[in-house]
């Protein structure tokens, strides 16, 4: 998030395991520069990282604002059905789906079948 996002950035919200309705919902902003996970500095938080130093911290996070929930689902088997996606990361075996590069066309076709179903 920290090296792929930059503020200002849209990006797609996408539901995983999400059983019928795994697929993107909608758009978001970045609407923060990175910095430091404050949760890897509680002893008490599940998120703790005891190798963590607000000097050289091992997580970062943005902020992200919410900017329109689509109309449709465009769901995964769809997606996967679509030869102008078969270039998409979320495609390839072994990615995380958290956090991927996502190219214009892409987020293009995703807004336009989220609109529009």
């Amino acid at each position: 998030m920290r090296d792929l996002m930059q503020t200002g950035d849209l990006c797609i919200i996408y539901h995983s395991s999400a059983g019928d309705d795994t697929g993107a919902v909608g758009v978001a902003k970045v609407s923060s520069e990175a910095y430091a996970d404050p949760t890897q500095f509680d002893a008490k938080s599940d998120y703790y990282e005891p190798k963590a130093t607000k000097a050289k911290p091992v997580w970062t996070v943005r902020d992200i604002s919410f900017v329109e929930k689509f109309s449709n689902v465009v769901h995964l088997s769809r997606i996967k059905l679509d030869p102008a996606f078969a270039e998409m990361e979320l495609l390839r075996r072994g990615n995380r789906l958290s956090i991927q590069r996502l190219s214009k066309k892409h987020f293009e076709k995703l807004v336009t079948l989220g609109s529009r179903g």
